[in-house]
Protein backbone atom coordinates (compact mmCIF):
# COMPACT_ATOMS: atom_id res chain seq x y z
CA UNK A 1 0.00 0.00 0.00
CA UNK A 2 2.79 2.40 0.99
CA UNK A 3 4.86 1.51 -2.09
CA UNK A 4 2.08 2.36 -4.53
CA UNK A 5 0.10 5.05 -2.69
CA UNK A 6 2.82 6.66 -0.58
CA UNK A 7 5.93 6.63 -2.75
CA UNK A 8 6.88 10.17 -1.75
CA UNK A 9 7.12 9.22 1.93
CA UNK A 10 8.71 5.81 1.25
CA UNK A 11 11.50 6.51 -1.24
CA UNK A 12 14.14 9.10 -2.05
CA UNK A 13 14.32 9.88 -5.76
CA UNK A 14 17.49 11.30 -7.27
CA UNK A 15 16.77 12.47 -10.82
CA UNK A 16 19.56 12.88 -13.40
CA UNK A 17 20.60 16.43 -14.25
CA UNK A 18 19.96 15.83 -17.90
CA UNK A 19 17.47 13.39 -19.45
CA UNK A 20 19.30 10.31 -20.75
CA UNK A 21 22.60 11.28 -19.10
CA UNK A 22 22.33 9.10 -16.00
CA UNK A 23 20.11 6.61 -14.16
CA UNK A 24 17.29 7.42 -11.79
CA UNK A 25 18.46 6.54 -8.26
CA UNK A 26 15.81 5.31 -5.80
CA UNK A 27 16.48 4.52 -2.13
CA UNK A 28 14.28 3.70 0.85
CA UNK A 29 13.66 6.48 3.33
CA UNK A 30 15.02 5.27 6.67
CA UNK A 31 12.22 4.77 9.17
CA UNK A 32 9.48 4.58 6.55
CA UNK A 33 7.04 1.62 6.79
CA UNK A 34 8.35 -0.08 3.60
CA UNK A 35 11.91 0.23 4.91
CA UNK A 36 10.96 -1.30 8.27
CA UNK A 37 9.01 -4.16 6.63
CA UNK A 38 11.80 -4.93 4.13
CA UNK A 39 14.53 -4.75 6.78
CA UNK A 40 12.53 -7.04 9.08
CA UNK A 41 12.04 -9.61 6.32
CA UNK A 42 15.75 -9.56 5.43
CA UNK A 43 16.75 -9.99 9.08
CA UNK A 44 14.27 -12.85 9.48
CA UNK A 45 15.56 -14.64 6.36
CA UNK A 46 19.16 -14.11 7.47
CA UNK A 47 18.55 -15.60 10.93
CA UNK A 48 16.04 -18.33 10.04
CA UNK A 49 17.34 -19.53 6.67
CA UNK A 50 20.94 -18.33 6.83
CA UNK A 51 22.12 -18.94 10.39
CA UNK A 52 19.49 -21.59 11.21
CA UNK A 53 20.22 -23.83 8.22
CA UNK A 54 23.98 -23.35 8.75
CA UNK A 55 23.68 -24.66 12.33
CA UNK A 56 21.58 -27.58 11.10
CA UNK A 57 24.19 -28.34 8.46
CA UNK A 58 27.09 -28.27 10.90
CA UNK A 59 25.23 -30.73 13.12
CA UNK A 60 24.54 -33.09 10.23
CA UNK A 61 26.76 -35.53 8.39
CA UNK A 62 27.13 -36.99 4.89
CA UNK A 63 25.57 -35.23 1.90
CA UNK A 64 22.94 -33.48 4.09
CA UNK A 65 25.68 -31.44 5.75
CA UNK A 66 27.01 -30.20 2.40
CA UNK A 67 23.54 -29.40 1.06
CA UNK A 68 22.50 -27.41 4.14
CA UNK A 69 25.71 -25.38 4.18
CA UNK A 70 25.33 -24.49 0.48
CA UNK A 71 21.69 -23.44 1.04
CA UNK A 72 22.72 -21.37 4.04
CA UNK A 73 25.42 -19.53 2.07
CA UNK A 74 22.85 -18.74 -0.62
CA UNK A 75 20.51 -17.10 1.90
CA UNK A 76 23.33 -15.22 3.63
CA UNK A 77 24.64 -13.79 0.34
CA UNK A 78 21.12 -12.90 -0.82
CA UNK A 79 20.17 -11.01 2.35
CA UNK A 80 23.48 -9.14 2.62
CA UNK A 81 23.41 -8.10 -1.05
CA UNK A 82 19.73 -7.17 -0.75
CA UNK A 83 20.55 -4.82 2.13
CA UNK A 84 23.54 -3.32 0.31
CA UNK A 85 21.51 -2.74 -2.85
CA UNK A 86 19.09 -0.45 -1.02
CA UNK A 87 22.04 1.61 0.20
CA UNK A 88 24.17 1.66 -2.96
CA UNK A 89 24.14 4.27 -5.69
CA UNK A 90 24.13 3.25 -9.36
CA UNK A 91 27.60 2.10 -10.35
CA UNK A 92 30.03 -0.82 -10.32
CA UNK A 93 29.35 -1.67 -6.66
CA UNK A 94 25.63 -2.06 -7.35
CA UNK A 95 26.44 -4.20 -10.41
CA UNK A 96 28.67 -6.51 -8.33
CA UNK A 97 25.99 -6.76 -5.64
CA UNK A 98 23.40 -7.93 -8.17
CA UNK A 99 25.85 -10.46 -9.64
CA UNK A 100 26.18 -11.99 -6.18
CA UNK A 101 22.39 -12.06 -5.80
CA UNK A 102 22.18 -14.08 -9.02
CA UNK A 103 24.97 -16.32 -7.66
CA UNK A 104 22.89 -16.96 -4.53
CA UNK A 105 20.08 -18.41 -6.65
CA UNK A 106 22.62 -20.81 -8.18
CA UNK A 107 23.61 -21.92 -4.64
CA UNK A 108 19.94 -22.59 -3.86
CA UNK A 109 19.70 -24.72 -6.98
CA UNK A 110 22.79 -26.75 -6.02
CA UNK A 111 21.55 -27.14 -2.45
CA UNK A 112 18.10 -28.38 -3.49
CA UNK A 113 19.22 -30.47 -6.45
CA UNK A 114 19.04 -34.23 -5.93
CA UNK A 115 22.32 -36.10 -6.40
CA UNK A 116 22.61 -37.73 -9.81
CA UNK A 117 21.82 -41.42 -9.63
CA UNK A 118 23.75 -42.11 -12.82
CA UNK A 119 26.98 -40.68 -11.47
CA UNK A 120 29.21 -43.48 -10.28
CA UNK A 121 30.42 -42.93 -6.75
CA UNK A 122 34.13 -43.34 -6.20
CA UNK A 123 34.80 -45.83 -3.44
CA UNK A 124 37.07 -44.60 -0.70
CA UNK A 125 40.20 -46.71 -0.34
CA UNK A 126 40.55 -48.46 3.00
CA UNK A 127 44.04 -48.00 4.46
CA UNK A 128 45.87 -51.28 4.92
CA UNK A 129 47.13 -52.47 8.29
CA UNK A 130 50.70 -51.54 7.37
CA UNK A 131 49.60 -48.07 6.26
CA UNK A 132 47.74 -47.50 9.53
CA UNK A 133 50.74 -48.66 11.56
CA UNK A 134 53.16 -46.54 9.51
CA UNK A 135 51.06 -43.40 9.78
CA UNK A 136 50.58 -43.93 13.49
CA UNK A 137 54.38 -44.24 13.81
CA UNK A 138 54.91 -40.97 11.90
CA UNK A 139 52.25 -39.05 13.83
CA UNK A 140 53.19 -40.52 17.14
CA UNK A 141 50.83 -42.04 19.64
CA UNK A 142 47.66 -39.91 19.90
CA UNK A 143 47.10 -38.28 23.24
CA UNK A 144 44.50 -40.06 25.27
CA UNK A 145 42.94 -39.37 28.60
CA UNK A 146 41.33 -41.49 31.26
CA UNK A 147 39.04 -38.62 32.18
CA UNK A 148 35.49 -39.21 30.97
CA UNK A 149 33.95 -36.02 29.64
CA UNK A 150 30.17 -35.75 29.89
CA UNK A 151 28.18 -34.50 26.92
CA UNK A 152 25.83 -32.59 29.19
CA UNK A 153 22.65 -34.46 28.25
CA UNK A 154 20.26 -35.89 30.83
CA UNK A 155 19.18 -39.49 30.40
CA UNK A 156 16.53 -41.15 32.51
CA UNK A 157 18.21 -44.55 32.74
CA UNK A 158 21.39 -46.39 31.94
CA UNK A 159 21.75 -47.03 28.22
CA UNK A 160 21.98 -50.44 26.57
CA UNK A 161 23.86 -50.32 23.26
CA UNK A 162 23.51 -52.94 20.50
CA UNK A 163 26.48 -53.19 18.12
CA UNK A 164 26.03 -54.48 14.57
CA UNK A 165 29.11 -55.33 12.50
CA UNK A 166 30.57 -57.84 10.06
CA UNK A 167 32.83 -60.43 11.67
CA UNK A 168 35.61 -59.60 9.19
CA UNK A 169 35.58 -55.98 10.43
CA UNK A 170 36.04 -56.75 14.12
CA UNK A 171 39.77 -55.95 14.15
CA UNK A 172 39.43 -53.13 11.61
CA UNK A 173 37.05 -51.13 13.80
CA UNK A 174 38.48 -52.52 17.08
CA UNK A 175 34.96 -53.42 18.20
CA UNK A 176 35.98 -55.11 21.45
CA UNK A 177 38.20 -52.21 22.56
CA UNK A 178 35.59 -49.62 21.65
CA UNK A 179 32.86 -51.53 23.52
CA UNK A 180 34.99 -51.82 26.66
CA UNK A 181 35.81 -48.09 26.66
CA UNK A 182 32.15 -47.12 26.18
CA UNK A 183 31.07 -49.17 29.19
CA UNK A 184 33.39 -47.05 31.36
CA UNK A 185 30.88 -44.22 31.09
CA UNK A 186 28.35 -44.23 33.91
CA UNK A 187 25.42 -43.53 31.54
CA UNK A 188 26.07 -46.73 29.53
CA UNK A 189 24.96 -49.94 31.21
CA UNK A 190 26.38 -52.35 28.63
CA UNK A 191 27.50 -52.64 25.01
CA UNK A 192 26.28 -55.84 23.36
CA UNK A 193 28.17 -57.37 20.46
CA UNK A 194 27.54 -60.90 19.33
CA UNK A 195 31.07 -62.36 19.69
CA UNK A 196 30.97 -61.45 23.38
CA UNK A 197 27.31 -61.95 24.29
CA UNK A 198 25.87 -64.56 21.91
CA UNK A 199 25.06 -67.83 23.66
CA UNK A 200 22.92 -69.44 20.95
CA UNK A 201 22.50 -68.65 17.24
CA UNK A 202 22.56 -65.18 15.69
CA UNK A 203 18.78 -65.06 15.17
CA UNK A 204 18.05 -65.86 18.82
CA UNK A 205 20.68 -63.34 19.94
CA UNK A 206 19.16 -60.63 17.78
CA UNK A 207 15.62 -61.43 18.91
CA UNK A 208 16.59 -61.39 22.61
CA UNK A 209 18.58 -58.15 22.58
CA UNK A 210 17.26 -55.80 19.90
CA UNK A 211 13.99 -55.17 21.66
CA UNK A 212 15.55 -54.17 24.97
CA UNK A 213 18.41 -52.05 23.59
CA UNK A 214 18.16 -48.25 23.53
CA UNK A 215 20.34 -47.52 20.50
CA UNK A 216 22.12 -49.42 17.72
CA UNK A 217 25.67 -48.66 16.59
CA UNK A 218 26.19 -50.01 13.07
CA UNK A 219 29.68 -50.36 11.60
CA UNK A 220 29.28 -49.77 7.88
CA UNK A 221 31.65 -51.36 5.37
CA UNK A 222 31.58 -53.34 2.14
CA UNK A 223 31.45 -56.52 4.21
CA UNK A 224 28.50 -55.16 6.19
CA UNK A 225 26.62 -54.20 3.03
CA UNK A 226 26.89 -57.78 1.77
CA UNK A 227 25.91 -59.34 5.10
CA UNK A 228 22.36 -60.69 5.34
CA UNK A 229 22.36 -60.88 9.19
CA UNK A 230 23.42 -57.23 9.47
CA UNK A 231 20.69 -56.17 7.07
CA UNK A 232 18.19 -58.06 9.22
CA UNK A 233 19.56 -56.37 12.35
CA UNK A 234 19.35 -52.76 11.20
CA UNK A 235 16.00 -53.19 9.42
CA UNK A 236 14.55 -54.81 12.55
CA UNK A 237 15.95 -52.00 14.72
CA UNK A 238 14.50 -49.41 12.36
CA UNK A 239 11.11 -51.13 12.43
CA UNK A 240 11.20 -51.05 16.24
CA UNK A 241 11.96 -47.33 16.16
CA UNK A 242 15.42 -47.71 17.67
CA UNK A 243 17.94 -44.92 16.97
CA UNK A 244 20.71 -46.09 14.62
CA UNK A 245 24.19 -44.54 14.52
CA UNK A 246 26.19 -45.43 11.38
CA UNK A 247 29.96 -45.65 11.92
CA UNK A 248 31.79 -45.50 8.59
CA UNK A 249 34.99 -44.67 6.75
CA UNK A 250 33.30 -44.45 3.33
CA UNK A 251 29.90 -42.84 2.79
CA UNK A 252 29.16 -45.35 0.02
CA UNK A 253 29.03 -48.13 2.60
CA UNK A 254 26.06 -46.64 4.48
CA UNK A 255 22.73 -48.21 3.40
CA UNK A 256 20.73 -45.58 1.47
CA UNK A 257 17.89 -45.60 4.02
CA UNK A 258 20.39 -44.68 6.76
CA UNK A 259 22.44 -42.13 4.82
CA UNK A 260 20.65 -39.17 6.42
CA UNK A 261 21.21 -40.42 9.99
CA UNK A 262 23.69 -38.60 12.19
CA UNK A 263 26.77 -40.81 12.23
CA UNK A 264 30.50 -41.01 12.97
CA UNK A 265 33.36 -41.04 10.46
CA UNK A 266 35.79 -43.53 11.97
CA UNK A 267 39.31 -42.30 12.64
CA UNK A 268 41.76 -45.21 12.31
CA UNK A 269 44.50 -43.24 14.07
CA UNK A 270 42.72 -41.93 17.16
CA UNK A 271 40.65 -44.43 19.10
CA UNK A 272 39.97 -42.05 21.99
CA UNK A 273 38.39 -39.59 19.55
CA UNK A 274 36.13 -42.33 18.19
CA UNK A 275 35.03 -43.35 21.68
CA UNK A 276 34.32 -39.78 22.83
CA UNK A 277 32.37 -38.80 19.70
CA UNK A 278 30.40 -42.04 19.67
CA UNK A 279 29.54 -41.58 23.36
CA UNK A 280 28.30 -38.06 22.59
CA UNK A 281 26.13 -39.35 19.74
CA UNK A 282 24.69 -42.13 21.92
CA UNK A 283 23.68 -39.66 24.62
CA UNK A 284 22.24 -37.30 22.02
CA UNK A 285 20.13 -40.06 20.46
CA UNK A 286 18.89 -41.29 23.83
CA UNK A 287 18.00 -37.85 25.19
CA UNK A 288 16.24 -36.33 22.11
Amino acid sequence: MYIFLGTSISFNFTFPKGPGEDLLDVNFIFGSPPFIITASLLIYVFIQNGVGIMIKGLRSRTIIRKKFIILSLGFVIFTICGALESLSKPGIFLFISRIFMVFSSWLWYIGLKEPSKDKKKKEKKLPSKKEREFRSFLLGRPRTTDKLVSFGKDVKKEILVFVSYATKDENLFKVKELAEKLTNYKEIEDVLYWQEDMKDNIITYMSDNLGKCDVMVMFCSKNALNSVPIKKEWTAADALGKPIIPVFFDLNHIPPLLSSRLGLEFDFYNMQKNVQELYNLILKKCSD
